[in-house]
């Protein structure tokens, strides 16, 4: 990270990057995407948690999937009609001195499993690459960071059901468990973390969202989006 200006922009906002020759840019994106920038954003002081976020109404609304919860984009994240892309896989988030939590977008690229890429052919997404792993695709995304309302913890059901199933969880431990780029363990970004897990527990929200077998993305995305609607964080 720079730590000068480099024409107009401020300190600490370039990052500069040699790509190894020969490897697909996607491919390198994946690197920088998911452990360069997350890295840069806890070392500019603020936190970031392995989570996914879409913006509903004006605010920022995350999801965190334990593993088995399964990490395909409608399942990590789903996505109400109306709710625009905000980041996948990393949130990043600081927590104001009015315990409000802002929520930072990240890139709007994502890596889809083959048979999710399939379900998803014709809708317009943008192909970067892709491998035995899964499609890498771009996504239309917010600029700006947007209030944090609140953390969904996505799991998936053991009893069949109609709908998911939405409860409150006010555990400032759930919040910490989602810790992303835990090579950064120092003494501030500790005392950072659980100011911001208490912030984020007592005021934006913390919901368990149990999805039932054979429940979809799509009524999944209905129960979120009213929930948030009717509920406001």
């Amino acid at each position: 990270m720079g730590r000068g200006e480099r024409g107009d922009a401020p300190a600490r906002a370039l990052l500069d990057c040699a790509p190894p020759a020969g490897v697909p840019a996607w491919r390198r994106q994946r690197v920088l995407v998911g452990n360069v920038l997350p890295l840069a954003a806890v070392l500019a002081g603020h936190e970031a948690l392995h989570a996914s976020a879409v913006d509903i109404d004006g605010r920022a609304v995350g999801f965190v999937a334990r593993t088995g919860a399964g990490k395909t984009l409608d399942r990590r994240e789903p996505r109400a009609p109306r709710a625009a892309f905000v980041c996948h896989d990393v949130l990043s988030l600081d927590a104001g001195p009015d315990s409000t939590v802002t929520a930072h977008p990240g890139p709007g690229l994502s890596n889809l499993r083959h048979e999710e890429a399939r379900r998803l052919k014709g809708s317009g997404l943008k192909v970067l690459g892709r491998d035995d792993d899964g499609v890498r695709v771009v996504l239309a995304r917010r600029e700006e960071p947007l209030p944090l309302d609140r953390l969904y913890f996505v799991e998936r059901g053991k009893e069949p059901g109609e709908a998911p199933g939405i409860a409150d969880a006010t555990d400032p431990g759930l919040v910490l468990g989602a810790t992303f780029t835990l090579i950064v363990r120092t003494e501030e970004r500790l005392t950072r973390q659980l100011e911001l897990a208490s912030v984020v527990a007592a005021g934006a929200g913390v919901h368990r969202l149990t999805i039932p077998p054979g429940v979809g993305p799509d009524e999944t995305a209905a129960a979120v989006e009213a929930h948030v609607r009717e509920e406001p964080g």
